[in-house]
């Protein structure tokens, strides 16, 4: 079968692990750049309805957000990691390159949960950094059928 030899010199036994750590680590970034990026569009996905009545309904169905409330006194909450006990804790919206601003009910006054066309959900500081410390709980990234 198979044998193992120990590498009697330590410089050859440092290179090989070396290598094999740089290729974990380049794998682990490529996964990582993927990960915070969730997109729903149309609305279609395996269970979910053509229309929908609310805001909340809509988002409670994008993998990654945590939705109380419903959409007059909603509060939603992207699952990225640390949140603050002192500042909103609540992610920026923006909707067809508009900051509509950190609170959800204005994005309920502004937006008609039937002209979205395109969910996409920031959480990684490389992806919200455009969007400055607002972006630091996440951004919500909202495409109309409008645009």
């Amino acid at each position: 079968m198979f044998q193992i030899k120990f590498v009697s010199n330590p410089i050859l036994f440092l290179f090989a692990f070396s290598v094999l750590l740089s290729s974990c680590g380049a794998s682990r970034d490529a996964a990582k750049s993927e990960e915070g990026k969730v997109e729903i569009k149309d609305g279609k996905r395996a269970n979910a309805p053509q229309t929908y009545t609310s805001l909340t309904e809509y988002f409670r169905r994008i993998p990654g957000l945590r939705v109380s409330g419903d959409d007059t006194n909603g509060k939603v909450l992207v699952m990225s990691g640390a949140q603050s006990l002192r500042t909103s804790d609540e992610p920026l919206y923006v909707v067809d390159g508009v900051r509509i601003g950190q609170s959800f009910q204005s994005l309920v006054r502004v937006l008609n949960v039937n002209d979205i066309d395109r969910v996409s959900v920031l959480k990684s500081a490389s992806e919200t950094s455009i969007y400055g410390v607002a972006g630091a709980n996440g951004v919500i990234v909202i495409k109309t059928k409008r645009q």
